[in-house]
């Protein structure tokens, strides 16, 4: 398991939403496809709406530009 992985696992047991949206961030930018990118970009994204995280419009501006937000 990677490190990332294990953190985010910590951080759902936890229930840390700051936590999930920034760590779901890391993992759409080291992801190796654009598929895989959005769905962890999405995932950040619910997270950021969750808990009004700064990085709500970086991520939604993200997925626009994938055509994953209209």
């Amino acid at each position: 398991m990677s490190a990332l992985n294990a953190r985010i696992l910590s951080a759902h047991a936890a229930n840390d939403k700051k936590a999930l949206a920034d760590l779901y961030r890391q993992a759409a930018r080291a992801a190796e496809t654009l598929d895989s990118a959005c769905f962890f970009a999405t995932q950040a994204y619910i997270f950021a709406l969750e808990c009004n995280h700064e990085l709500q419009i970086e991520l939604f501006e993200f997925l626009k530009k994938h055509g994953r937000e209209e």
